[in-house]
């Protein structure tokens, strides 16, 4: 479908990057929603193609950007390769990174089929994964975005299916257009010949509802507390003691807001971003709403990467900080510290393990696990506290719970924090030595 979109459009519209985006999207666009308003056709296609499958499998290709490639093979060689049967017979395909022309096709396609299926949703939770995940230029994320929202409508703005996730959608792409407001490349037009292309006379399809990121940092938090406050309300039917005092439903310092952003989750968790620990994902978070949380926490991860390390150091650490030390329900604390470890690696990534901020982190969560020690809590909280410590640290966990390392290498906060973690692990008896060692898994690979 690729190779042929690519030709087709190439022959009738001319290089997808020259300027010719917007024609090829409104014809390709018809032509499929067309062919699925004949029902032979629609059923047809859906007795031979899973549309999820295949929805799945380009969501993929413009996450991993990868294409199969059949590798020239010499005239002489060719008979050999034809009549070898051998399992240990070198493939004939290799992968290839996508070329723009074709990353650009696999985005009309997918927002194609998705508009003419009523798979809108599709394409706005796919708009997350690939500001998450891709590593392309920013020009290239806000080119398939922009595709995605001019053939999605008006559904792929929808809040009241997409709440909170659609504000820090807006945001980002705002946010990331003014950074990228004078770039074009030989490939991708600029910004402003973007908006024109796409007949918005210059404004943004993203701007309607899109907040400061200041503003959307304080959103996320706002909705992190609500998530604990209606976990709690759940529980606290039968029990006003799980219940804060003077507690009178929502409480937030930007009501309107957030009321706004905010739609309850009354299915699976629609993002998958989030790495939170295993203690948390197996049943310890209890009275918090975990589709919920994982949904914010998913989306707090993705605004840190997006604006990083200085900004999430200054805009979100310390209050995240601030809800550890306010004495949450284990579980809520368990997410908490997870977020703060993913959080940390982005200082690690950017300032290396010796950063100021990533120290104060290692410090702050070293005297929450002295705290939690003290007062004997859950070892499902201290283990959860411990493997994000394990993460702002160079060291292995495997060869430093199991062996004497010498640590004079390294500065006086990494082996004073070293020999700290290398004490408590040495409490602990075989099998929570063995629970840690499964915890720490993802960490040492």
């Amino acid at each position: 479908m690729l190779f042929n979109f690519v030709m087709a459009s190439t022959r009738t519209f001319g290089n997808l990057c020259d300027g010719n985006i917007f024609r090829c999207l409104n014809s390709y666009a018809e032509y499929i929603r067309t062919a699925m308003l004949d029902a032979e056709t629609r059923i047809l296609f859906l007795e031979n193609c899973s549309l999820l499958e295949l929805l799945g499998l380009i969501e993929d290709f413009l996450i991993e950007g990868k294409v199969i490639v059949e590798n020239t093979v010499p005239a002489e060689a060719s008979a050999d390769y034809a009549s070898n049967d051998s399992p240990d017979c070198i493939s004939n395909f290799s992968s290839d990174v996508a070329s723009s022309e074709q990353l650009l096709a696999g985005s009309i396609i997918l927002s194609s089929v998705c508009a003419a299926t009523d798979h809108v949703g599709f394409i706005c939770e796919a708009s997350y994964k690939i500001l998450r995940f891709c590593k392309w230029e920013s020009l290239m994320l806000l080119t398939i975005l922009h595709i995605f929202a001019y053939l999605g409508g008006e559904k792929f703005f929808d809040v009241d299916n997409f709440g909170l996730t659609v504000t820090v959608l807006k945001s980002l792409v705002i946010f990331l257009e003014g950074e990228s407001k004078t770039v074009s490349t030989c490939c991708l037009p600029s910004i402003d010949q973007l908006h024109t292309e796409y007949g918005t006379n210059i404004k943004c399809p993203f701007l309607e509802g899109a907040e400061s990121m200041d503003s959307v940092a304080c959103l996320l938090l706002e909705e992190i507390k609500y998530c604990r406050l209606q976990g709690i309300e759940q529980v606290a039917l039968s029990d006003s003691r799980f219940m804060p005092q003077n507690y009178n439903g929502r409480q937030c310092s930007n009501p309107e807001a957030v009321q706004k952003a905010y739609k309850s989750c009354d299915g699976p968790c629609s993002l998958k971003g989030c790495t939170i620990s295993s203690a948390a994902q197996s049943g310890v978070i209890g009275n918090v709403d975990l589709c919920c949380l994982v949904d914010v926490l998913s989306l707090v991860e993705l605004v840190s990467k997006k604006m990083g390390w200085h900004w999430t150091d200054i805009k979100l650490v310390p209050r995240l900080l601030d809800m550890l030390d306010s004495g949450v329900e284990d579980g809520f604390a368990i997410a908490i510290i997870s977020l703060l470890g993913q959080l940390g690696r982005i200082g690690v990534d950017a300032g290396g393990y010796e950063d100021r901020g990533v120290e104060n982190l290692r410090s702050k969560l070293f005297a929450f696990l002295d705290h939690t020690s003290s007062m004997k809590a859950r070892n499902s909280l201290q283990i959860s506290a411990v493997t994000s410590l394990f993460a702002l640290l160079p060291l292995d966990p495997e060869v430093l719970v199991c062996a004497d390392m010498n640590l004079s290498a390294y500065s006086k906060s990494v082996s004073d924090h070293a020999n700290t973690l290398r004490k408590w692990s040495s409490g602990l008896d075989k099998d929570e030595q063995e629970f840690l060692s499964t915890m720490l898994r993802p960490v040492m690979v």
